[in-house]
C-alpha cells in the first residue's frame, strides 16, 4: 500500500540528498569554486531535446547565480555525436576553466585527456552506457557507474539536475544560510520536457520529477520559450501532458538539431521575453515541418531498398545504407521501420567512404551490447539498449547486415519478434465513460515504463470508417449495447477492416476537445475482425 500511494502522489522529497553519490560531491565542490571565482565555464551538450534542456537548465542555473556560462553544442553533420575533438580544440582555445558535458561524454577518453593537458577541469555528467575504458575527467557522474541505482533510468537532464540539487546542498553549507541559494522546483519544467522527450521510464526518480514538473506548468507561467512553443504546436490555453510533450514539443525541439543547430533551442528555452521567444518558435516549428517531409521521403526511399535486399525473405534485423540520406532523420525512420516490422532497425547515410546513422531496437534486444560486440566493423559507437548512434566503413556494412540478422536470430525467440500487446482489463462497451478516463489519468504521467492501461471490448460492430492524415490514420465509429463512440487508430491506415465488420477492439478512453466541445473518444491500439453483422 505504501508503495501504491508513493506511486500515485509522489513527492519531490522522496530524492535522496544527491551529494553522497560517487563524484557528486567532488563535482559540487567544483562547481562551487568556479563560481565563487568567477572562472570560465563553458557547458558542452548534446544536439538532441535531452541535451538541449541539459545545457538551458545550467545556463539557467548559472545565470540565477549570477555567473555568465558559456555553451557550445555539436553539428550532428560536422561533429558527430558526443564531444568532438574539433569542439574540444575550440572550448581549449578560449583559456583554462572548467567544462561540464550533458548529456555525452562518456565515450570522450581522448578528448577529456586533451582538455585536461589545455589546462580545463572537466566534469562528465551522461546516462548513456559506458565503456570498456571510460575517460578520466576531474568527476565522472553516470548512473550507468553506480552500481544497482535507482537513477539509472534518469536522462541526461535528470543527471545534470541531480548535479544543480548537490551544488545548491555545498552553496548552502559554505555560506551557512537556512535554504538552497535557487528554488529548485523552477527547473522543473525543462527537466520533465528532456525527460519525457528522451524517452526514458516515467518511474524511479523520473516520476517525481514529471509529476511536478507538469504541475507547475499547469498552475504557474513557465518559461516564455514553453509559452511560445505550445503556441506554434496550437495548444494554446491547453494543460502540457507527457504525451504532448512526446508529440509536439519534443519533436520541435529536436527539428533544430536534425536539419541545422541545436542552438536555436537552446535560445528559445532561455528566451526571457515572449516576444523574443515566438520567432524562435516559429522557426523551430519550420524545421519539423521540414524535417516530416524529408523523413517521409528517407522512409519510402528505405522501404524500397529493404524489398530489394530481402527479395521477399524473412529477416530479423534490418540495416540499409545509402548515399544521399539525410542523417538528420535516420533514427526517426529507424524508429518507424521498427514499428512497421518489429525488428532492430539501424539506417546509415553513406558518404566519403563511412555509412553513419542511427538504430532503434525492441524489447529484449539491447543495441548498445550488440554494437559493443562488433567493434571490429565499426569506427565509433554509443547508445542505450534501445537506442544507439554508429559509425563504420561502407566497406563493412554487408557483413555489419549478416552480423545483426545472425545475432537477433540466435538471442531472440520467434516469440519476442513479434509484437504484443497487454490488456489490462475487459470490459463492457457500455460501461466506458468519462469516470473511466478519470480512473486512468490518476495513473499518469504514462511514458515509457508506464505504459497508459489497455482496455478492450468485444463484439463491436463497426458503422463507419474513414482514412484521415493522408491515409495514415484509421477512424472508426464503433457500436454495441446501444452506445456509439468514435475511435482513432494512429498509423493504423494499412488495418483489414471495413464498414459492417463486427470486431473486438483494444484501446485507451480518453477526452477529446475540439471547437470548444469535450466528448469521449478511443484510442485504438488494435482491432481484430470476427465477422460480418
Amino acid at each position: 500500500m505504501e508503495s501504491a500511494s508513493r506511486f500515485l502522489s509522489p513527492k519531490l522529497s522522496e530524492f535522496d540528498n544527491p551529494i553522497s553519490l560517487p563524484n557528486v560531491r567532488r563535482a559540487a565542490d567544483r562547481i562551487c569554486r568556479a563560481i565563487r571565482e568567477r572562472e570560465r565555464i563553458v557547458v558542452y551538450g548534446d544536439y538532441d531535446v535531452d541535451g538541449v534542456t541539459a545545457v538551458s537548465l545550467l545556463l539557467s542555473f548559472f545565470r540565477d547565480m549570477g555567473v555568465e556560462a558559456g555553451f557550445e553544442v555539436p553539428s550532428r553533420f560536422v561533429d558527430g555525436y558526443g564531444l568532438s575533438m574539433d569542439r574540444a580544440k575550440s572550448i581549449a582555445s578560449g583559456g583554462p576553466g572548467l567544462v561540464i558535458t550533458v548529456d555525452c561524454g562518456s565515450s570522450s577518453v581522448a578528448e577529456v585527456e586533451f582538455l585536461a593537458r589545455s589546462g580545463m577541469d572537466v566534469i562528465v555528467t551522461d546516462h548513456h552506457r559506458l565503456p570498456a575504458s571510460p575517460p578520466n575527467p576531474y568527476a565522472l557522474l553516470n548512473p550507468q557507474a553506480w552500481g544497482d541505482s535507482v537513477y539509472a533510468v534518469m536522462a541526461g537532464v535528470g543527471v545534470a539536475y541531480l548535479l544543480v540539487m548537490a551544488v545548491c546542498v555545498c552553496l548552502k553549507e559554505h555560506s551557512g544560510a537556512g535554504r538552497f541559494p535557487v528554488d529548485l522546483r523552477r527547473y522543473l519544467d525543462i527537466v520533465t520536457i528532456g525527460t519525457v522527450a528522451d524517452m526514458v521510464p516515467l518511474v524511479g526518480p523520473n516520476r517525481p520529477l514529471v509529476v511536478h514538473g507538469l504541475k507547475l506548468m499547469g498552475s504557474e507561467p513557465t518559461r516564455p520559450g514553453v509559452v511560445a512553443l505550445k503556441e506554434v504546436c496550437g495548444l494554446g490555453e491547453r494543460a502540457l501532458e507527457a504525451g504532448t510533450i512526446a508529440f509536439h514539443l519534443g519533436p520541435r525541439l529536436n527539428a533544430a538539431g536534425r536539419l541545422g543547430s541545436a542552438q536555436t533551442g537552446i535560445e528559445l528555452l532561455m528566451s526571457s521575453a515572449y516576444s523574443q521567444a515566438l520567432p524562435l518558435a516559429k522557426r523551430l516549428d519550420d524545421d519539423n515541418i521540414q524535417r516530416r517531409q524529408i523523413e517521409a521521403e528517407v522512409l519510402e526511399k528505405a522501404e524500397a531498398k529493404l524489398r530489394e535486399i530481402s527479395q521477399g525473405r524473412p529477416f530479423s534485423s534490418i540495416v540499409l545504407s545509402s548515399p544521399g540520406w539525410h542523417i538528420g532523420v535516420l533514427g526517426i525512420v529507424a524508429s518507424r521501420l521498427v514499428e512497421r516490422y518489429y525488428r532492430p532497425a539501424m539506417l546509415l547515410c553513406e558518404e566519403d567512404g563511412d555509412a553513419t546513422g542511427s538504430a532503434r531496437s525492441i524489447a529484449g534486444f539491447n543495441i548498445a551490447h550488440a554494437l559493443e560486440s562488433c567493434t571490429g566493423l565499426l569506427t565509433r559507437s554509443g547508445g542505450h539498449a534501445m537506442a544507439a548512434g554508429l559509425s563504420l566503413p561502407i566497406s563493412n556494412v554487408a557483413e555489419l547486415r549478416r552480423y545483426m540478422d545472425e545475432r537477433v536470430r540466435t538471442t531472440m525467440s520467434e516469440e519476442a519478434l513479434s509484437p504484443s500487446l497487454r490488456i489490462d482489463a475487459v470490459v463492457r462497451f457500455g460501461e466506458v465513460g468519462a469516470g473511466t478516463v478519470s480512473d486512468v489519468e490518476k495513473l499518469a504521467p504514462f511514458g515509457i515504463g508506464n505504459p497508459e492501461p489497455v482496455l478492450a471490448s468485444r463484439g463491436l460492430a463497426v458503422v463507419q470508417k474513414k482514412l484521415v492524415g493522408n491515409g495514415e490514420h484509421l477512424k472508426l465509429l464503433l457500436e454495441a449495447e446501444g452506445r456509439k463512440l468514435e475511435a482513432i487508430g494512429y498509423r493504423m491506415g494499412h488495418a483489414s477492416v471495413s464498414t459492417g465488420d463486427v470486431v473486438d477492439a483494444a484501446f485507451v478512453p480518453e477526452m477529446r476537445t475540439w471547437q470548444g466541445l469535450t466528448s469521449l473518444q478511443l484510442k485504438l491500439k488494435d482491432v481484430v475482425v470476427h465477422g460480418r453483422s
